[in-house]
């Protein structure tokens, strides 16, 4: 979801080792004082250098915080591509805590703006929110032909896509995508249907197609209908098979599904579905953790914390613990408490 536009200005260096009188480079301390007055004083591109600078860590120390303090300066001052920036780092919980209300105003303002990238974000962040509130679908639609007639990347085609998925009335809405699904071999509008017939959405609940659904989209690669016939077979809604599960689990984490890529590592790690692998359990907590998913990262924590397969290091245990607990993961939270007091987890 996060889309940064690097925009780091050599020029706002220069003036400075002007009037610094040498050659030597300015430090960073230099570089921060001297960016910090012309941002203030106005400067819209001494506030993106500072906030470019602080968010990648170049020029200055890596810093989040002032990253979010410094896109909202540029952004106040007019530049929407820092509001969309902006906007990023209060959805994805970046220097700060996560804000999915500050993350739209943010995304709304860059897109008003004239940003074809804030209007992208908007759209992506109200389709998300359309999986459990329908009503966004429309405001998705919208963001997305907002940032067509900017021609932003590829969001004509989600938009034309989206279209389809903007029925309201729900058997007709998973009519539409049972067509695409068949005659289009659109895989997410598979998995939509799918899900439309396992929760009994608007419908009739049938787990016998929603299975179908999950079917063709996993064997089409969409990552999260792999990890729900996964879940199926681990459930019982499907044939036990732990092999079969393990293996449609590492296929979802191949995709890039992180729920998925902790729950084979768990079954790596506790030799189910396949020998006893405690390494391959780490590899693929790490990975799930990389892609911000809080069960990962307190399973990569506990690896740390137990020494499952590898040397105790009680500092990456809280380091991971830390990355759960801002993934909003509760149990990570209470771990990290524990870990600290040095106490015992329970």
């Amino acid at each position: 979801m996060r889309i940064i536009v690097l925009m780091l200005l050599c020029t706002i260096v220069l003036p400075l080792l002007a009037e610094a009188g040498n050659e030597a480079p300015p430090s960073p301390a230099q570089l921060a004082a001297y960016n910090e007055k012309k941002c203030t004083g106005g400067d819209v591109d001494a506030c993106m250098y500072l906030a470019e600078n602080y968010y990648y860590g170049k020029e200055l120390p890596k810093n989040h915080g002032k990253a979010r303090i410094f896109y909202r300066h540029a952004c106040t001052k007019g530049n929407a591509d820092a509001c969309s920036n902006l906007g990023a780092m209060f959805e994805n919980g970046e220097g700060g805590g996560r804000d999915w209300n500050s993350a739209e105003a943010n995304y709304k303002k860059s897109c008003d703006g004239g940003s074809g990238l804030g209007c992208n974000n908007l759209a992506v962040l109200y389709e998300r929110r359309a999986l459990k509130e329908p009503k966004f679908l429309g405001k998705a639609l919208d963001a997305y032909n907002s940032a067509c007639a900017m021609q932003y990347g590829d969001t004509c085609a989600r938009a034309e896509k989206l279209q389809k998925y903007a029925e309201t009335d729900p058997k007709k809405k998973v009519a539409n995508w049972e067509i695409a699904c068949s005659g289009n071999d659109d895989f997410e509008a598979c998995h939509k249907a799918g899900s439309a017939y396992y929760l009994g959405d608007g419908i009739a609940r049938s787990l016998p197609k929603a299975i179908n659904h999950f079917k063709r989209a996993c064997d089409g690669g969409f990552a999260a209908s792999c990890y729900n016939i996964a879940i199926m077979m681990e459930q019982g809604e499907l044939p036990r098979d732990a092999k079969q599960i393990l293996a449609t689990y590492d296929k979802a984490c191949d995709k890039g599904d992180a729920r998925a890529c902790s729950n084979a590592g768990f079954m790596y790690i506790n030799g189910d579905g396949a020998p006893l692998d405690q390494e391959m359990g780490r590899v693929l907590f790490e990975k799930s953790c990389t892609l911000k998913h809080g069960e990962g990262c307190y399973n990569l924590g506990n690896v740390y914390e137990s020494g499952a397969g590898i040397e105790k290091d009680l500092v990456k245990a809280v380091e991971y613990y830390t990355l759960a607990c801002t993934y909003e993961h509760k149990k990570a939270c209470d771990a990290l408490k524990a870990t600290k007091k040095g106490g015992k987890k329970k």
